[in-house]
């Protein structure tokens, strides 16, 4: 499909098969003052009733970047802020009602958005049962994800590809010689981090630096055999958590679209006058005057926050 200002094509929709649901796009163009056409056209393909949906179209003007009241001709980077990506029931809180009736711990537990491998494997505990004795023994609430030579898998969808972090937080289960117990971390099959233990009987938090493309993935947990024949080494994970990590675009000058969260840093080490700027699509009218050579980070509802000294600046 072409997207069509005036009769002249600025951007043409594809797609790969590979993400069905929406997903958003954004086109960069210059426009005189006045009237213009929009038009989205679709182009021909091989079957008659491949259809593509539109939905939630916006057209938001930009101001000017300026260095002591004159427009100024250089670049200035936007760095986008991290983004969580929704990792289901990453702190294992959520199971059904009667999980826990008759146990501390559930070996198939119901309702909780993964998948465990069954016959004594993986499961999810709670504080009082045998894999928490003799102390409470969670981390991120009242229940963790265990594991043993076994996996816990589930998915999550990722909107936009580029760079992530994956963090969790593992302990051992105290004795059975549980720190002998490796696990894998794999995304779409691969592994991307092996945990491992020295010793540590406690929980200890792991990053894991991952690049996702846009689409659904497979997460997993998987339990290796221990170096001695122990089928009751057990591993806890709990607080599984993912986000996207900061990307720097390079924008013109006259480009200056911020959202909440985001960092403007500047070629130029003057301090700038921002006439006019947009946060979140709103714009914000007003003057500001503030040294920003080290990076300004912009706050929302008309605030931003500078590194040099971290002031707070509202603009009128």
């Amino acid at each position: 499909m072409e997207v069509k200002i005036d009769g002249v094509k600025v951007y043409t929709i594809t797609h790969g098969g590979e993400l069905h649901g929406f997903r958003p796009e954004e086109i960069t163009l210059s426009l005189t003052a006045g009237t213009h056409t929009l038009t989205f056209e679709g182009l021909p393909c091989s079957y008659n009733n491949a259809t593509v949906l539109i939905d939630a179209v916006r057209l938001i003007g930009v101001p000017a970047l300026r260095f002591d009241d004159e427009v100024q001709g250089a670049q200035f980077a936007a760095v986008e802020a991290e983004t969580s990506v929704a990792v289901t029931n990453g702190s294992f809180e959520i199971y059904a009602p009667d999980t826990f009736d008759e146990y501390g711990h559930n070996y198939i537990p119901k309702e909780t958005g993964w998948l465990f491998s069954g016959n004594n494997t993986s499961g999810i505990q709670t504080n009082g049962s045998a894999f928490s004795d003799p102390t409470p023994y969670t981390t991120n609430g009242i229940v963790t994800a265990f594991i043993r030579e076994g996996s816990i898998q589930t998915t999550f969808l990722v909107e936009h590809a580029g760079p992530h972090v994956l963090s969790f937080e593992q302990a051992t289960r105290n004795g059975f010689s549980s720190n002998t117990r490796n696990v894998e971390v794999r995304v779409d099959g691969v592994t991307v981090y092996t945990v491992t233990h020295d010793g540590y009987h406690g929980f200890l938090p792991v990053e894991v630096p991952v690049t996702l493309t846009r689409g659904e993935h497979t997460l997993e947990f998987v339990g290796l055999p221990t170096e001695v024949d122990n089928l009751h080494a057990t591993v806890l994970i709990d607080a599984v958590s993912l986000k996207r990590l900061n990307t720097v675009r390079t924008e013109g000058v006259t480009s200056l679209y911020l959202s909440t969260g985001s960092t403007v840093i500047l070629d130029n080490t003057s301090t700038p006058y921002l006439e006019y700027i947009y946060v979140d699509g709103v714009p914000l009218n007003g003057a500001l005057r503030t040294g920003t050579a080290g990076g300004a980070t912009v706050l929302g509802n008309g605030r931003i926050l500078t590194k040099s000294g971290g002031t707070i600046i509202r603009i009128r």
